[in-house]
C-alpha cells in the first residue's frame, strides 16, 4: 500500500463527521448520545496493502466504562472482522516489516503492555512487562527489537525492578503528598513526582532492556496527540527522537532531534548526537527506505536530511508555521501531511468516500477521527 492511500484515510477520517444512527427526528445533542458514538481511529496498512487494521471504541456511560478492540478491513472497504474481543483497551495496531506479526498495545493485563499477535491466525501474547505499562512503541525494521516509552524514576532509570519497588513503596505508603520543587511537575491529571518518559529498547530474543535516553529529561517530549517522535534508522542499528534538553525547559518550547547508536554502551547513551539547533519544536522523525530521515518543524520548515544526518532540504510551509506530518511512500518520496511535499508523490490510490461508507455500514453509529502517527 502506498503514501497515498494513507493520506486518503486521513482525507476520509477528517471529512467522516459524525453520524448518529437511528435517529427519528431532530433533537439536542446530549452527553448520552456523545457515549453511544462508535470511534474509528489508528489505521494501521500491512506492508502488501492487503489490509487495514483499525481500533474500535465502545463506550458504556451507565459502568463509566470504554473498550477498544482491533478490527481487520480490506482497503475496498469489504470482509471487516474483529481481530480481538477482549475485555479491555486493544489499542495502536502496527505491522511488523515482513506483515506477519500485528503488534499493538493492550490492557488485558492491566497495565498496557506490548503484545503480539500472529496475522494468519493464533493467540496473542505478552511481549513487555514493564511496571507501570508503556506509553508507544516501535518495532524495529528487522523485526528483532521494540522500542517503548515508559515513565522511570531519575533515580532508577532503566533499572525495571527498582521501578517497581518504588511505585510499590509509594502506593504503599499512608502519606499521599506531591512534592514539587520545580515547573512542569504535571500533565493534566497525573503528577510526575520526579518520573521522566524515556525510551526503552527490548531485544525479543533475550528479553532484555535498555534504557537509551538515561538522564533528566523527558524523551521523547510530552505532546497531545501527533506521531511517536523517535523512530528506528533503516537498518535498526539507530535510534532517533525529541527531546527538550534546555537548561529551563519549563520556559521554553524548543525540542531538538538526537541520535543513538541502540548498541552504544552506557557511557554513550549519555551524550546523543544532537541533530537540529533551531530554537522552535522539531519532531515527528521519518526514515526513507534508503536511510534518509524527514522532519518537521514549528519554525514552518520541513527538512531532509542524509544517511550520515547532513542537511540535504529545506522547504517551508507557505500557509504558515506549523508541524507537518511526514511520511515517505514505498519509492522513498518524502510526504507531508499538510500537503507541502519534498518531490512526486504519484501512488496508487483507494475511493476514500467508498471506505468510509463501509465502514459505517459495519459500525453503526460511526464516528472517525485522524491518526496522527
Amino acid at each position: 500500500m502506498t503514501a497515498r492511500l494513507t493520506q486518503a484515510l486521513i482525507v476520509a477520517v477528517i471529512a467522516g463527521g459524525v453520524v448518529v444512527a437511528g435517529a427519528a427526528e431532530k433533537q439536542p445533542f446530549a452527553v448520552a448520545d456523545l457515549y453511544r458514538l462508535v470511534g474509528v481511529d489508528e489505521p494501521a496498512i500491512a506492508p502488501d496493502g492487503s489490509a487495514i487494521v483499525y481500533k474500535l471504541t465502545h463506550s458504556d456511560l451507565p459502568a463509566m466504562k470504554r473498550t477498544a478492540n482491533l478490527w481487520r478491513i480490506a482497503p475496498d472497504g469489504s470482509g471487516a472482522r474483529a481481530l480481538t474481543t477482549a475485555d479491555a483497551s486493544d489499542a495502536s495496531p502496527a505491522f511488523s516489516a515482513d506483515g506477519r506479526t500485528l503488534a499493538f498495545i493492550s490492557t488485558r493485563s492491566g497495565e498496557p503492555q506490548v503484545w503480539f499477535m500472529p496475522t494468519d491466525g493464533g493467540e496473542a501474547r505478552k511481549v513487555t512487562s514493564w511496571p507501570g505499562g508503556v506509553g508507544s512503541f516501535q518495532l524495529s525494521p528487522d523485526g528483532t527489537k521494540v522500542a517503548f516509552t515508559a515513565d522511570v524514576w531519575t533515580t532508577c532509570g532503566g533499572d525495571a525492578e527498582c521501578n517497581r519497588k518504588t511505585d510499590e513503596a509509594r502506593d504503599g505508603s499512608k502519606l499521599k503528598a506531591h512534592l514539587a520543587d520545580r515547573l512542569l511537575f504535571r500533565h493534566w491529571n497525573e503528577w510526575r513526582d520526579g518520573r521522566r518518559t524515556h525510551i526503552m529498547v527490548q531485544d525479543l530474543e533475550s528479553n532484555v532492556v535498555r534504557d537509551l535516553t538515561p538522564g533528566d529529561f523527558d524523551s521523547p517530549v510530552f505532546s497531545v496527540g501527533g506521531g511517536t517522535d523517535y523512530a528506528f534508522s533503516p537498518d535498526g542499528k539507530e535510534l532517533v527522537f525529541a527531546s527538550n534538553r534546555d537548561r529551563d525547559e519549563a520556559s521554553s518550547t524548543n525540542a531538538d532531534l538526537w541520535a543513538i547508536a541502540v548498541d552504544a554502551p552506557a557511557e554513550a547513551l549519555k551524550t546523543p548526537r544532537r541533530l537540529t539547533d533551531n530554537p522552535a519544536w522539531d519532531g515527528g522523525p521519518a526514515f526513507s527506505p534508503d536511510g534518509r530521515l524527514a522532519t518537521s518543524s514549528w519554525d514552518g520548515y520541513l527538512r531532509l536530511y542524509s544517511r550520515d544526518f547532513r542537511l540535504l532540504a529545506k522547504k517551508q510551509d507557505q500557509g504558515g508555521s506549523r508541524p507537518f506530518q511526514v511520511s515517505f511512500s514505498p519509492a522513498g518520496r518524502v510526504v507531508a501531511g499538510v500537503g507541502l511535499h519534498l518531490g512526486d508523490t504519484r501512488d496508487d490510490a483507494v475511493d476514500a468516500q467508498q471506505l468510509v461508507q463501509q465502514l459505517r455500514r459495519h459500525h453503526r453509529g460511526v464516528t472517525l477521527s485522524e491518526r496522527r502517527g
